[in-house]
């Protein structure tokens, strides 16, 4: 649903070289005062190798330059609309995706760089995998600079990653693409299971939810450059609580969905180190003086476990540091017992 009164209204960047053949992919770009690295992160999509797409940008209502600096961009795959009231980036995107003609839905953010194969590489395994009904690509950590501080990491999750294994490590390490720019959809599967519902966790509920009915694809590829600043949407004042109380439904359905004997083990990792991170968060956002923040991480872990458990593990482990955890997976097979490791799990289960 649209928080907008009237519906958008749509602008070609180009008019005159407009093409009515249906594109391949359609790229969602929603757009909110993302001034500062805003051309940077058009023109990287701009120069992609792949040229069969259309570019779907929507200003949600910026109060900065980025209305500006969208119009001085002259390609006739650009659509281009503004709201006239902020919507938030979820309804934006529900939008963008009722509007998209592609066959695959190519997510996309204002601070982050596509590499120029990014697209290519990507159709290239729709195409080998028609049974897949989302996909995340591989990417590199940058700074404010555009420097890489933290390499893409060896991932030994398998190139189709089928539902039951979607569940495991969602449940130990959350969304498993972790950012909208290493998010694709077949246009069908999101029409099939319906739009975005949450405010802040948005894209790891849409994740699970299609996770459920569809294999997901994995491309190990380092494709994209994801920015990691203070500006940007996951780290707004407050977003995190909000965060916290969306993942938890969808932690209850991964929990749902896991073999019984692995579900005890699962809320006991948690509570080590998904909640003893919001105890950190209370801590951090208490000595920074943001007091309602702390009270409001406290008030949630109080409805949803134990703080004081949180709270030794976080004081016990260092943060995290250490007396780690590991993850515990357990292959499809009646006979099968726990491994700790994904490679031990497929080697054992497949």
């Amino acid at each position: 649903m649209s928080n907008n009164k009237h519906p958008p209204q749509w602008v070609t960047s180009n008019p005159t070289q407009i093409t009515t053949v249906t594109p391949r992919v359609s790229i969602l770009f929603p757009v909110y005062n993302g001034r500062r690295y805003l051309r940077e992160s058009l023109e990287s999509v701009l120069a992609q190798k792949f040229e069969d797409y259309e570019l779907l940008i929507c200003d949600d209502c910026s109060s900065d330059d980025s209305p500006k600096i969208l119009a001085e961009y002259r390609d006739p795959r650009i659509r281009l609309t503004r709201h006239s009231i902020n919507a938030g980036l979820f309804v934006t995107l529900n939008e963008l995706v009722a509007e998209a003609r592609g066959e695959i839905i190519r997510l996309w953010s204002q601070d982050d760089r596509m590499k120029p194969e990014c697209l290519e590489t990507e159709w290239r395994f729709w195409q080998a995998h028609p049974e897949v009904g989302q996909c995340y690509c591989g990417g590199d950590s940058i700074n404010e600079s555009g420097q890489v501080t933290k390499p893409q990491r060896y991932d030994p999750t398998p190139d189709v990653v089928e539902p039951w294994l979607v569940a495991q490590i969602s449940t130990y390490h959350g969304c498993m693409a972790g950012n909208i720019s290493r998010m694709s959809f077949r246009k069908s599967v999101l029409s099939e299971v319906g739009p975005f519902i949450m405010k802040v966790a948005g894209d790891f509920e849409m994740f699970v939810r299609i996770a459920g009915r569809y294999p997901t694809g994995y491309i190990r590829d380092c494709l994209v450059e994801v920015r990691d600043h203070y500006g940007q949407f996951s780290r707004q004042s407050g977003s995190a609580v909000v965060s916290m109380r969306e993942c938890r439904q969808i932690y209850r359905e991964l929990l749902s969905r896991l073999p019984p004997q692995l579900v005890e083990y699962a809320k006991r990792y948690q509570l080590r180190h998904q909640h003893r991170l919001y105890f950190h968060h209370a801590v951090r956002s208490l000595l920074a003086g943001r007091i309602q923040i702390a009270v409001d991480v406290m008030r949630f872990l109080f409805e949803s476990t134990n703080p004081f458990a949180a709270g030794f593990w976080w004081a016990l482990t260092a943060n995290g540091r250490y007396f780690r955890l590991p993850p515990q997976y357990l292959p499809p097979k009646p006979e099968a017992k726990l491994c700790s490791s994904i490679e031990a799990c497929l080697a054992t289960g497949i």
